[in-house]
């Protein structure tokens, strides 16, 4: 059969990363949804033309098994062969057909795992609930004791042929995961199967962020912007902090301790994880403004008490205006850009990541308080933060 030809399209909101669109064929087609789309892996168009002709035969063959399944099938004549009648028909054993237990179906399991277990954010909550349903969508609607892990593998195949990346996918089954072990801890399974699954051949790798060079830095911070944009990117450029743990703070928790300025997060600060409460000096040569009391940034925050939508929306376009569109170079560029310069000053591993909040950190740590704090300023001090363009150094 002769489809549409296929084209190829850059999604902003996917990272500007090239697509292979198609139109389906009429029988296919569903309401609005007249096209299927499936990622190249990459932002460069040419990559993108190398690979297109390889996504579009893998579409064409979709849609060639999917019209097939629509084709009426002809009608199977059987034909029995009795053979001679048994005379102990009546006294063997009946095969035994298990039965299916509503109760345990992966759709009457889910809403009870739903509503049944802690969630520390209303969006890894929702994010659960929507993973196992596109899970039952793939695999069925089948009891949760006989999911095994080549249903995992089936539903990573799925994932990788609708262009998903490999840790979207390690995260959609680990959703699957959590609730096959909430399911083992009621009695519901002996086992969780979806244990030491090889999932890194899965999806396409992951791209991480590049920190900004030395004159996109210079230039990010020579831009007239608000006095509320210039002091998050100034701390975030200094302390390697995480967008959220900055858009958070409060001035409660700017401390001093034997003349050292830090940043307290040891106590009910919102953090990524136990290890990332911890006190991070801030360099001696930043200006920060008149203390006050309550929030220091006015960011909007989400249902899980989170800022980071609402920062990085203010706090991208100054990014833009000196990075350019590279889409790897995000507000997030500048905690690598902060680790680099630990890095070029020769600071160890362990002490770059406790200040980065990569360790154990100050309320986590088994075996001791790590690196103290003024071992952490005499780091941080030594970077060179004239790239700030702050009125000493302007």
């Amino acid at each position: 059969m002769n489809y549409h030809a296929s084209k190829l399209v850059q999604l902003k909101a996917k990272g500007n990363k090239w697509y292979v669109q198609v139109t389906k064929p009429v029988g296919l087609q569903n309401g609005t949804n007249k096209q299927v789309r499936r990622s190249a892996g990459t932002t460069d168009r040419k990559e993108a033309e190398r690979r297109q002709h390889r996504i579009a035969d893998e579409i064409y063959r979709d849609f060639d098994e999917k019209l097939d399944r629509l084709k009426p099938q002809p009608a199977i004549k059987f034909v029995y062969d009795m053979g001679p009648p048994d005379p102990l028909h009546a006294f063997r054993p009946k095969p035994v057909i298990p039965k299916v237990d509503p109760a345990m179906l992966i759709s009457r399991i889910q809403p009870q795992y739903i509503k049944g277990r802690p969630w520390n954010r209303i969006k890894t909550k929702n994010g659960a609930d929507s993973h196992i349903k596109e899970f039952v969508s793939v695999i069925g609607d089948i009891e949760v004791g006989v999911i095994t892990k080549k249903h995992a593998y089936d539903y990573a195949r799925y994932l990788d042929a609708q262009g998903r990346g490999n840790s979207t996918i390690k995260t959609r089954i680990s959703s699957v995961g959590g609730m096959l072990t909430w399911c083992e801890q009621q009695g519901h399974v002996d086992n969780s199967p979806l244990v030491n699954l090889r999932l890194k051949n899965y999806g396409t790798a992951t791209e991480h962020y590049e920190p900004l060079d030395h004159g996109e830095l210079v230039k990010l911070f020579k831009q007239p912007m608000e006095p509320r944009e210039r002091l998050i990117l100034s701390i975030l450029a200094t302390t390697g902090m995480r967008l959220d743990e900055v858009a958070l703070l409060r001035w409660e928790q700017v401390k001093t301790k034997a003349g050292i300025v830090y940043l307290d997060l040891t106590d009910d600060a919102i953090v990524k994880t136990e290890g990332s409460k911890r006190m991070v000096p801030l360099h001696s040569g930043l200006i920060m403004p008149n203390r006050c009391t309550g929030v220091m940034f006015d960011y909007l925050r989400d249902r899980d008490g989170k800022a980071t939508n609402d920062a990085s929306k203010a706090c991208m376009p100054f990014v833009r205006a000196a990075a350019g569109p590279d889409p790897l170079k995000v507000v997030h560029s500048l905690r690598g850009n902060f680790k680099d310069f630990l890095r070029d000053l020769d600071i160890s591993k362990e002490l770059n990541d406790f200040i980065t909040g990569h360790s154990s950190g100050d309320s986590a740590g088994d075996y001791g308080r790590g690196p103290s704090l003024a071992i952490r300023a005499a780091a941080i001090n030594q970077i060179d933060i004239r790239f700030l363009n702050q009125p000493d150094d302007a």
